[in-house]
């Protein structure tokens, strides 16, 4: 009977029915409450938002926008587990860096090592030129100007822009020696040079040559009288000095008469130092008494 009812119904009739059940169900009442609606509405919107905000994520997740990740983030959950994926990207990035790093390190160090030695061998090139040129130097001319390598070196500079030397010309020097003049006839193992020419050295030969040898001899000898100096004195002074050279000639051996004659001859020079040779006085007619 109920069933015959229900078809029995028109439609209009069967709408009517269905509102009366929908308002006699739990918060049925509240169908028509708008405030209901925007709070479901906007529930919504919040749900789909995080929908696309976790997508987005999931594309940008190799990137450092922790902005992007906190606004994602619903619960601990979801941070804890992201947190752990961008700790774990961390972690082997850092290893990759640690790597390239001792790399670098290495060939740093292959390449210290290496400059090292280009020093070392450079150092005792230098080392080995130098020695080298000195003993060049040694050898060469000394009026050469790179018989002096310090002058030289001193002279030398260097252009930096064409990273090349400047260094001097070696060059001779010219040596200015003293003019040969022509010597005279040796007399008694010398050899006399001869004098300038001038106005009084040829006024002074042409009246020596004029001049008579005895006239020469007796203007020119040295003639020193004897009474004037302290002989005296030279004797006291000179007496322990004649003493022992007399004692040093009596121990020669010779014979008598030779001793006899240089001890006498030896002692008057000795003694008398002004008085004139014997020699003198013969030829001259100079006498001590005079």
């Amino acid at each position: 009977m109920n069933k015959q009812t229900r078809d029995d119904m028109n439609p209009e009739e069967k709408l009517k029915r269905l509102h009366e059940l929908e308002q006699k169900l739990i918060g049925g009442e509240e169908i028509n409450n708008e405030e209901r609606k925007k709070k479901r509405k906007k529930k919504l919107n919040e749900m789909r938002e995080k929908q696309e905000q976790r997508n987005h994520f999931s594309q940008v997740i190799d990137t450092n926008d922790e902005d992007v990740m906190m606004r994602v983030f619903s619960n601990a959950q979801e941070e804890l587990h992201f947190t752990s994926k961008k700790l774990e990207q961390i972690r082997l990035e850092n290893k990759r860096l640690k790597i390239d790093n001792a790399d670098l390190q290495h060939e740093f160090e292959i390449d210290r090592q290496s400059y090292f030695n280009t020093i070392r061998t450079q150092e005792k090139q230098i080392l080995l030129y130098r020695t080298m040129l000195e003993k060049m130097s040694n050898i060469v001319e000394r009026n050469c100007n790179y018989s002096n390598l310090d002058k030289v070196i001193e002279q030398s500079r260097y252009d930096e822009e064409r990273n090349v030397y400047f260094v001097p010309d070696p060059f001779l020097e010219d040596v200015q020696f003293p003019q040969v003049v022509n010597l005279s006839t040796p007399t008694n193992g010398r050899a006399f040079q001869s004098i300038p020419s001038s106005p009084s050295n040829n006024y002074y030969y042409n009246q020596l040559s004029n001049m008579d040898p005895d006239e020469i001899e007796r203007r020119y000898s040295r003639n020193i009288d004897v009474s004037t100096v302290p002989i005296g004195k030279i004797r006291n002074r000179r007496q322990e000095q004649l003493l022992n050279e007399n004692a040093l000639l009596q121990s020669i051996k010779m014979s008598p008469g030779q001793m006899n004659n240089l001890e006498n001859d030896y002692m008057n020079r000795r003694l008398n130092p002004f008085e004139s040779p014997s020699r003198l006085n013969r030829r001259y007619g100079y006498s001590p008494d005079a």
